[in-house]
């Protein structure tokens, strides 16, 4: 059996520091999130303020979301409407209808402190809180709620995923790269402007967002994608990620 560290060595791409300022590394949104609240303030009520949001352009959108997984009634349409991991967790679906019927009301938290997952939990406590100030600006979740989101911005405590259905019956998953494409504005594209390479580390159910974001970046020269390890990936990514990202430091 190959080990983690093995994988992760012949999985590196060799990158040096200052190739590394300039890469973008995507990362999905985790299925696992800590429910504490960093602001104790309603995160409906600073969404829109760019201290707290960088990418604006997505505020409406982010709303509508809100709005219509916070109003579903019946157990009968929550069933049908949350479908991500259904396989993996028949019963996921009540959890999910319970935490978004209280969506209005759930304070904030920063996306890197949100976010628990494997993939989280390899990440250095100094790149963290670099992730979290701003000093470390080169990485870009995807979240199933929020959409393009950085680690500093400011999210709720929701329980959302790429494969729950939107309000005209398509997945999350094939409404967020239409939605990319036709929301991202100047905020958005001055971001991506910045990097001359993307480096995407996400599951198949992420990767059309993640080509929306490159599209979205005209001037991107180069593209990766993460190789994939079944139930490793997120922790192997995560290494991967937290070595690169401590070479700034």
């Amino acid at each position: 059996m190959i080990l983690v560290d093995e994988k992760l060595n012949n999985s590196l791409l060799r990158l040096k520091p200052n190739e590394i300022e300039k890469t973008l590394f995507i990362i999905s949104c985790s299925a696992y999130k800590s429910s504490k609240h960093e602001k104790t303030e309603r995160w409906v009520t600073i969404t829109c303020e760019e201290d707290y949001s960088r990418f604006q352009e997505f505020t409406q959108l982010r709303k509508n979301l809100l709005n219509f997984y916070s109003s579903i009634e019946s157990e009968e349409l929550a069933r049908d409407i949350y479908r991500g991991f259904k396989y993996q967790n028949p019963l996921r679906w009540i959890k999910a209808w319970k935490i978004n019927k209280e969506l209005f009301s759930s304070g904030a938290s920063r996306a890197v402190y949100r976010y628990t997952g494997k993939l989280y939990r390899e990440l250095d406590c100094n790149v963290l809180q670099a992730l979290a100030d701003g000093t470390l600006n080169n990485v870009l979740i995807i979240s199933a709620f929020h959409g393009p989101t950085l680690p500093t911005d400011w999210i709720p405590y929701y329980d959302l995923t790429m494969g729950d259905l939107w309000s005209d019956g398509l997945k999350l998953k094939i409404k967020w790269p239409l939605w990319i494409n036709k929301y991202s504005g100047d905020a958005m594209r001055n971001f991506l402007r910045t990097f001359e390479t993307i480096y995407v580390m996400v599951g198949k159910e992420y990767k059309p967002a993640a080509l929306a974001i490159k599209k979205a970046a005209s001037n991107i020269k180069k593209y990766f994608e993460a190789p994939s390890f079944k139930s490793q990936s997120g922790k192997i990514w995560g290494k991967m990620l937290n070595l690169y990202l401590l070479s700034l430091l």
